[in-house]
């Protein structure tokens, strides 16, 4: 396939993807007008649809190496991990605007994860 014959392909997509993401969120931190948020709904769409094709279908970890009797494993720890991060950001996200007022420094926070993300698969 075409992933095969381009091995780079699939991290440097989720490696563009975390970029974006990251900027994307930064981006609400100095959300001054309706366009911005609507460019941010597109950026984060079109990264949520690559990210969610390549790794919660599993498209991307053949690629990576990883055989037919790791991928269910695989998938799983990428599951929880969503999991995870959809049950805590909520939490995250309500408790800073609770102490702080604003979500300014929560939004910058969780900008991290994706940025780090982008740095792995980009190696």
């Amino acid at each position: 396939g075409f992933c095969t014959s381009h091995p780079w392909l699939p991290s440097a997509l989720l490696a563009a993807c975390g970029l974006i993401t990251a900027g994307a969120t930064v981006m609400l931190t100095c959300l001054t007008s309706p366009y911005v948020a609507v460019a941010y709904g597109i950026l984060r769409g079109l990264t949520s649809g690559i990210f969610n094709s390549m790794l919660a279908s599993g498209l991307v970890f053949p690629a990576w190496g990883v055989g037919r009797a790791s991928i269910g494993r695989v998938l799983g720890l990428n599951q929880f991990a969503t999991l995870v991060g959809t049950g805590v950001g909520p939490l995250l996200y309500g408790t800073y605007r609770d102490a702080f007022g604003v979500f300014r420094g929560a939004l910058l926070v969780t900008s991290l994860p994706p940025l780090i993300f982008a740095f792995i698969f980009g190696m």
